[in-house]
This record gives structure tokens, sequence and C-alpha cells, in this order.
């Protein structure tokens, strides 16, 4: 979960923001959602989230590039707490985010449950304000995210 970062009374909550510095496998640009590569039981390297690999049964742990880093390269990558996040279209605020199963490295609102069983996919993020540039300031969390919760195919 998000953790709450001390604030000095100033009528909002603030939230503590956890970031790693990591090896990218493939380039990324800043904003664009990376997943973590788990290996050996640990996670050493992230690459570009990529909208064609399913996440209906495997919750991958997923970042947020902070800035833009050429393959091979170290990079800083958020985990948990509110930073700018590329989404595909437009995104109002409260959206719940998943990953795009169209574009890769990017976010979509989750849409209304369909199908039998249902789809079930982890929510990464909720959009803190409308947007329509493909950009939107989002309380992420890659790590833990907020239950499996239905929804209908992407894409």
């Amino acid at each position: 979960m998000v953790k709450i970062a001390t604030q000095g009374g100033d009528g909002k909550v603030a939230f503590a923001s956890e970031s790693v510095v990591i090896t990218f496998t493939e380039a990324a640009s800043k904003n664009d959602i990376v997943k973590l590569t788990l290996s050996g039981g640990a996670y050493s390297a992230c690459t570009l989230a990529d909208a064609s690999e399913s996440e209906d049964v495997e919750f991958t742990a997923v970042g947020v590039a902070l800035d833009t880093v050429v393959a091979g390269a170290k990079g800083r990558v958020g985990l948990r707490g509110v930073f700018d996040c590329n989404v595909e279209g437009t995104t109002a605020a409260g959206n719940g985010l998943i990953l795009s199963n169209d574009t890769d490295g990017r976010l979509i609102p989750i849409q209304a449950a369909s199908g039998t069983p249902a789809e079930y996919a982890k929510i990464h993020a909720i959009a803190l304000e409308d947007d329509t540039s493909n950009v939107a300031s989002c309380l992420f969390d890659g790590i833990n995210g907020f239950a499996a919760t239905a929804v209908a195919a992407q894409g």
C-alpha cells in the first residue's frame, strides 16, 4: 500500500514516494510503465511493459520510468507514490488504471466487467486529475496494487 507522508497541516493527504535505481534491459521514455524482471527470487532489472503480454494470472510488479533511459543503463523507477504516468487517451480523475493491451509502456482506464468468467487485472494507479495530454498525475502502486478486479478485455 502507498504510505502517507508527514505533512504540515495543509489539509491535503500527502503520499510518500518510493523509487529504486535499476538496470533497464530495453530503452524507456520518461513516464513509461516498466515491468520489474523477477530472477532468482529478486527484482534486478526492468523492461518496458509489453502490451501483448497478459496480466490475467501473473501479477507482475511494475514501476514508472522517472527519466528517459537507454537499454543497458541504470535509471530511477518509481514504485509507489504520486508520479506522472503515460496513459492512453483521455483519463478522468478517479479512474482506476491498468496496463494497456494496445500500447507498450502505457496505462488505460479500467473498463466494466464482462465475460464468463470475467477477466482480471491488477489496478496499478488512480488518476488524480482529468487529463487529455496522454500524461496524467497518478497515485501509483506497482508493488501491491489494489486487489484483483474484474475488467473487460482491453483492445
